[in-house]
């Protein structure tokens, strides 16, 4: 504990550490939508924190997005919700009268974005027979005040908890569960190790359902030769697994443009359905069965031939 009353700012990397007299350290990390890995946090508790010289400290995760943690706690950090702390503000507002009309008003302000943000989130909070991408209108609307990206990573961070607790954590040992959001739409996939080094899985990118293999190390790289050399290996060991019959008998699809390997280094081969009409629940009783394929199909190739 400290013996003086401390605010600092980006203190080895940590958003925001306050020291009270006589306590152990806050610590906060602040974060609008996007979400740090539950590994990113544990590091800070391991090297970060522990840098600050003060021993023990308490914990938060202060954000926009739930990250989905029982309890709302995840080894010695805990959530709070923006909406939280919009209602403590206001709460101490109404107590107190900051000292000058711009600390009053820009508190005011602040509370008022934390509320109305959380709202708009829990507005448009994806429901199971909506589509995983916004509604046209909607993300236009969002767009004029530059949160539709925003919006739907949030609703894609929500997609990947609902798989998780779905596929549940017999099966969450066993693969690597991750998403994202790029230029192309939400993307969410299940990563499997193959015996030789490799990966396959499945992968939801914007309206592409796609089967995927990561090749070996030594496939890897943007020569030419090793971007053929990794086809010919997806073609000769892996045919069988861009066989995408069993996904368009569950969903309704599109096809790809074309019957070639899709492909971008330095060792990502895939193809491809389009799933324009899918809803959320569809999506999320696909991604359950790909996963239990994904498995089946790496344990069938480990196993020693006759």
């Amino acid at each position: 504990p400290c013996n003086t009353f401390r605010v600092r700012r980006e203190s080895h990397h940590l958003d925001l550490v306050i020291e009270l007299p006589g306590a152990a350290p806050i610590v906060i990390e602040n974060k609008v939508v996007s979400l740090p890995e539950e590994e990113q946090l544990e590091r800070y508790s391991a090297d970060n924190i522990r840098a600050l010289g003060r021993g023990e400290a308490q914990k938060g995760l202060l954000s926009l997005t739930d990250p989905g943690w029982e309890n709302a706690e995840h080894r010695g950090w805990v959530h709070v919700p923006w909406a939280s702390l919009s209602g403590r503000l206001a709460k101490h507002l109404a107590m107190t009268r900051p000292e000058g009309d711009f600390v009053r008003e820009l508190a005011a302000r602040w509370e008022s974005l934390l509320w109305d943000l959380s709202q708009v989130l829990e507005l448009t909070r994806p429901l199971l027979g909506e589509s995983l991408l916004l509604d046209g209108d909607l993300r236009a609307v969002l767009d004029t005040v530059r949160i539709g990206d925003a919006v739907e990573k949030a609703r894609v961070r929500r997609f990947r908890q609902d798989l998780a607790r779905l596929l549940g954590p017999d099966v969450m040992r066993r693969v690597d569960l991750s998403s994202a959001f790029g230029s192309g739409g939400p993307i969410v996939d299940v990563k499997v190790p193959l015996s030789d080094g490799a990966l396959l899985g499945w992968q939801l990118q914007g309206q592409q359902w796609r089967r995927f293999l990561i090749a070996p190390e030594e496939l890897q790289g943007k020569a030419p030769g090793l971007r053929q050399a990794r086809i010919a290996y997806a073609q000769s060991q892996h045919r069988e697994w861009f066989d995408l019959s069993a996904v368009s008998a569950m969903i309704s699809c599109l096809p790809a443009a074309n019957a070639d390997f899709k492909h971008y280094a330095p060792g990502f081969v895939y193809d491809y359905v389009k799933v324009p009409e899918a809803t959320i629940a569809e999506l999320l009783k696909l991604a359950a069965v790909e996963t239990e394929r994904a498995l089946a199909y790496a344990a069938e190739r480990s196993r020693p031939s006759d």
